[in-house]
């Protein structure tokens, strides 16, 4: 298939067409003539195509998406608030293909953001990004401060983001010396308590975390 050709399909009003267009160019060596549509079919009004794109620009198109950060990561953020998985899981992979400023313009729309379904949004996408590890100061000092936010779900966002960044969880998420989590424990079980008691949230990962803090001192922990 050539160039051309497949510029043909991903341009074409049928989203059948389409579809079945990204599928096949997903199993092909990429082709670089196809980038800046790859990137128009972003403000697509079908989940299918944005999620097919934003896969292409991941895995087919990284270089450039590096390189043209500046343009991409506002729509990349924006469609952190689509509510449709796969896309949202997509773009928080995008998100760090940019590379590691995609962190600080998180915390920017955390902070400035007046719609708080987007701000839950952009809490869960800074926990999930692959940079935070040369931000551990600001990353965690932003996430401290959510916990205390008026959003019962912000708070929860805040509360796994920072337990899975701790060293009572497997992940690794930061270096074992780049933050003292132990002034961090205090205000993590108190927002653990607060949103035990709101019975708005399942249970279990939160008796989970509970345990995890009560028992920290213990020898396996």
């Amino acid at each position: 298939m050539t160039a051309e050709e497949a510029l043909k399909h991903l341009r074409s009003t049928d989203t059948e067409e389409q579809l079945a267009i990204l599928r096949e160019l997903s199993s092909l060596e990429a082709m670089p003539e196809l980038y800046d549509t790859t990137v128009e079919n972003l403000r697509s009004p079908e989940p299918g195509v944005v999620f097919f794109s934003l896969d292409m620009l991941i895995k087919k198109y990284a270089a450039q998406t590096r390189r043209d950060a500046e343009l991409l990561t506002p729509q990349l953020i924006q469609l952190l608030s689509t509510g449709y998985g796969p896309v949202v899981d997509r773009a928080i992979w995008a998100l760090s293909v940019t590379g590691e400023n995609s962190i600080n313009e998180l915390i920017r729309c955390i902070i400035s953001s007046t719609d708080e379904r987007s701000r839950e949004a952009y809490t869960w996408a800074l926990s999930r990004n692959a940079h935070i590890r040369q931000y551990p100061m600001l990353v965690v000092t932003t996430l401290r401060g959510l916990l205390q936010d008026k959003n019962p779900h912000i708070q929860y966002a805040a509360l796994n983001a920072l337990m899975d960044m701790s060293p009572l969880r497997p992940f690794e998420r930061l270096a074992s010396d780049a933050y003292d989590f132990e002034p961090v424990y205090t205000e993590l079980e108190v927002t653990a308590q607060a949103l035990l008691k709101a019975h708005i949230f399942d249970t279990e990962w939160i008796d989970r975390y509970l345990e995890l803090l009560h028992n920290r001192h213990k020898p396996n922990h």
